[in-house]
């Protein structure tokens, strides 16, 4: 490997600064001692669907939030599992509590196997 691609590989993966700098850039007044970071971003999800009738696609929330699609996906997929979310067939998620036409309880996975799992573990 030549120097120049070594360096170019040493610079792409070295951080610039901390994930924990970072967050205190970007959200300076938020008190971070005891902050659970993925709750926090779960809420977020929450709240973004929440304002969502029609439901957002895993795509459209990591747009929307910045969160990156891997979290996104892993978060959806534990609120669906737990019953907080509805997950349609056309790909979207809505919250479960505030079902429309498009979102109905036929149109649900319910995961219902592994929540059985979950409940009796």
């Amino acid at each position: 490997m030549s120097p120049i691609t070594e360096a170019k590989i040493l610079t792409k993966y070295r951080a610039r600064e901390s994930r924990t700098d970072r967050a205190r850039r970007l959200q300076p007044d938020l008190d971070r001692e005891y902050i659970v970071p993925i709750l926090l971003k779960s809420v977020q999800v929450l709240d973004l669907l929440g304002e969502v009738p029609g439901g957002m696609r895993i795509e459209q929330i990591h747009q929307e939030t910045g969160i990156a699609k891997t979290t996104v996906y892993r978060i959806v997929r534990t609120l669906v599992v737990s019953g907080r979310l509805c997950h349609a067939n056309n790909g979207a998620y809505a919250i479960a509590r505030k079902l429309n036409a498009e979102f109905d309880s036929s149109s649900c996975s319910s995961d219902s196997l592994y929540r059985n799992q979950v409940e009796i573990a």
